[in-house]
């Protein structure tokens, strides 16, 4: 057991990676209330975010039925709940912070949370707490967690590792305080993320199988079992915040395909791939680059990981005295034919892409492979075979590294790696299939490299730890410095864009608010972009709306969203949003980037409001626009308490503007019948042209030659709008003369 480290160490080290952070993530410290690094996924976590402070004291039995995505059940479960990590923003929340300033701090709390526990987990294996600063610093920071900016839940990854150091602790001591520390970091971890959740599970089998076949069964049964417990309670713990996610994939069919898994899912080249954000090495590897791919972990981290290996690798082994009868002979000869047929049986599936031997079928080759790694790894347990100085597996660990701890570390990257490459490896493939329901769980493997970058961060600072471990402290010093100055130039990502986000809402948002009505809102335009500046600053009045952004939309949105994608905008719309429970719409033209659509929206309006399918109530300014709001007419009236000077007023007003907003959308257009070059006009010869507008042409100016303009005579016949708009009003009479 290593010794506790003093509370100055403790401090230094937590400055440490505060300074770090910031610069890590330069100039984002500075922009806590004004910007984001990003304006999508960044907009739903820090809504969920607030949500979940907003529903636990609220009605904690509901935390899942969110207000976006109206009617849906379970919403929240449509993408992650972070509920491990809001809670730290409670009190942020409670002394009134924004929606975007809590959602900055717990972002960077979740990057320096990390970078702590993974400095806690070396200080642990290498006894060395200033070498093990290099460990935080590549856990927190590695490329790929800087090319993760969008997604703050997988800067979350403090009790993945600090789950880990308990484990160790634990596998080696037998104390019930670090069995009971891992079971409440293994569940806080799953309240995180749930990626970070089974490639947790995944780690904590990987590690209690090693250690079970490196000192025997009869050894480790007890701590087997107790481990076991220990994670059942953990799972117990966070069931109710995993049921609603089996609910919602039953209601509404949300199902990964194996397709997209695959999409996302490592490749082998990804190792070379340092993200577009990195300034040293994004010109050189961009050109293998895939989305989530950016695996490489850089060069000085993987030379000094090399080193730990190399100078805890025992070289001068005796020939271990090997039984004079061995175990089981039979068993090990059965075993021994199995594995050679069923290698036999892969290799020829492999090279001729399946294979077919009577009834028996082989559509993946990789089902063999993993099945004869499973009976290889069953029979060494056993036995080595009688050439080989080990007795047995065990016996190769117990002898091979002077350190088990050493090998978990390895055995913990190279179980990233093989969740990282995901459905390109036949192992990560077998687990897919035969455990579907949860592998499904997760949409991208390759995020599974956060476990290849907590094992090589930690072998890293080792290796650094073992190079320096003979200098003086103003040496190691020195040396420590260096590594970290290395680390960071090639890890730089630093200055990150920030974009600008308004802590405010808008004030329409703030009407929302305080507005008393049941039902639901709708907002117009309805699509991705918009949707989520909806979802994040429902945070203005938590009332439920019909729209939103997440991993997943159910059916009922996906269909309105398709109607209102008509041109024109049927009027059936209104009577589908009344089914869906809207009360109140919310107009923002400003989200709408084409004329064409804005045009579309704002006569749909305009038709209703002629039609009494809705009554418009207001209008709000919302930068140099206007956002207008309207209540459906199927839906109880309600004091809409916009002042105004006149009772009314503003009703009318947001009509008036409402059509204003429809004639600059669509100005009067048409055409002059110049003379062809070189034609000659006959003195007293009258030009043609004509002239259309859907609300009517009152008249036409012409000026020519530089004179003022003069009326023309409008209403002639012209064939041109004939042909081309004969639907269109006054097209037969739109020829005009002067």
């Amino acid at each position: 057991m290593r010794a506790k480290p003093r509370a100055g160490t403790l401090a230094a080290a937590g400055v440490f990676y505060a300074v770090a952070t910031a610069v890590f993530t330069w100039p984002l410290v500075t922009r806590l209330d004004s910007g984001m690094p990003d304006l999508w996924d960044a907009k739903l976590n820090a809504w969920i975010f607030h949500w979940d402070f907003h529903q636990i004291f609220r009605d904690p039995l509901h935390l899942f039925d969110a207000n976006i995505f109206y009617p849906a059940r379970y919403a929240l479960a449509f993408s992650e709940n972070l509920f491990g990590a809001s809670f730290f923003g409670f009190p942020l929340y409670a002394a009134g912070a924004s929606s975007l300033l809590a959602y900055n701090v717990l972002f960077l709390l979740g990057m320096w949370l990390s970078a702590m526990a993974a400095w806690a987990l070396a200080r642990e294996v290498t006894g060395e707490g200033m070498a093990s600063l290099l460990a935080g610093v590549v856990y927190a920071f590695v490329p790929w967690r800087l090319a993760q900016l969008p997604h703050v839940q997988f800067q979350w990854g403090a009790f993945l590792a600090l789950a880990l150091l308990f484990l160790l602790r634990y596998l080696q001591s037998e104390a019930r305080r670090d069995l009971a520390l891992f079971c409440g970091c293994f569940a806080w971890n799953a309240l995180c993320n749930v990626h970070y959740a089974l490639f947790a599970g995944l780690m904590v089998l990987a590690v209690v199988g090693f250690e079970t076949a490196a000192l025997g069964w009869i050894k480790m049964r007890r701590r087997v079992a107790r481990v076991a417990l220990a994670a059942a309670a953990a799972g117990i713990v966070v069931l109710p915040f995993y049921i609603p996610y089996q609910k919602a994939s039953e209601l509404y069919g949300m199902r990964r395909s194996w397709g997209e898994i695959e999409a996302f899912s490592g490749r082998p080249i990804d190792f070379l791939t340092a993200g577009p954000q990195n300034k040293l090495y994004a010109p050189l590897t961009q050109k293998w680059a895939q989305p989530e791919g950016d695996f490489f972990p850089g060069l000085s981290v993987v030379l000094l990981a090399v080193l730990a290996v190399s100078f805890l690798w025992e070289t001068r082994l005796p020939r271990a005295r090997r039984p004079e009868t061995e175990p089981h002979p039979r068993l090990l000869r059965a075993l021994d034919v199995i594995v050679a047929v069923l290698l036999l049986l892969w290799f020829a599936a492999t090279i001729a892409g399946g294979l077919t031997i009577g009834p028996l079928s082989i559509g993946d080759p990789g089902r063999v492979l993993v099945l004869a790694t499973g009976l290889l790894l069953a029979r060494l347990t056993l036995a080595f075979p009688r050439w080989s100085r080990f007795a047995d597996l065990g016996d190769f660990f117990r002898r091979r590294l002077t350190s088990r701890r050493a090998s978990m570390l390895v055995l913990t990257a190279l179980v990233g790696i093989v969740v990282a490459l995901g459905m390109h490896t036949p192992y990560y493939r077998f687990l897919a299939r035969s455990f579907g329901t949860i592998f499904r769980a997760i949409r991208v493997p390759s995020r599974g490299i956060v476990l290849f970058d907590l094992g090589i961060g930690v072998l890293a600072a080792w290796g650094l730890a073992l190079r320096t471990r003979r200098f003086s402290r103003a040496a190691r010093i020195v040396a420590t410095a260096l590594a970290l100055a290395a680390v960071t130039f090639e890890y730089r990502a630093f200055p990150i864009e920030i974009k600008d986000v308004d802590p405010a809402p808008a004030a329409a948002y703030r009407w929302l608010g305080r507005a008393a009505f049941s039902g639901a809102i709708v907002h117009w335009p309805m699509a991705t972009d918009p949707d989520v500046e909806h979802t994040f600053r429902s945070t203005a009045h938590w009332k439920p709306i019909v729209n939103g952004y997440s991993g997943f939309g159910p059916p009922h949105y996906h269909e309105l969203a398709a109607v209102l994608a008509q041109r024109p905008i049927p009027a059936a719309v209104w009577e589908r949003m009344e089914q869906l429970g809207a009360t109140v719409l919310v107009f923002h033209p400003h989200e709408i980037t084409g004329n064409d659509d804005r045009l579309a929206h704002v006569n749909a309006l305009l038709a209703a409001l002629h039609a009494g399918k809705c009554v418009a109530l207001g209008s709000f300014a919302a930068g140099a626009s206007r956002d207008y709001v309207f209540r459906l007419a199927g839906a109880a009236p309600f004091p809409a308490e916009i002042p105004e000077a006149q009772p009314g007023a503003a009703a009318q007003d947001a009509v008036r503007r409402l059509g204003y907003l429809e004639s600059t959308l669509h100005p009067p257009f048409g055409w002059v019948d110049s003379p062809k070059e070189g034609e000659a006009v006959a003195p007293g010869a009258w030009g043609i042209g004509w002239a259309l507008d859907d609300s009517g042409i009152q008249e036409v100016l012409v000026a020519a030659d530089g004179a003022a303009a003069a009326p023309a005579g409008y209403g002639l016949p012209h064939p041109g709008p004939a042909a081309a708009y004969p639907a269109f009003p006054d097209a037969a009479k739109a020829g005009f003369g002067f």
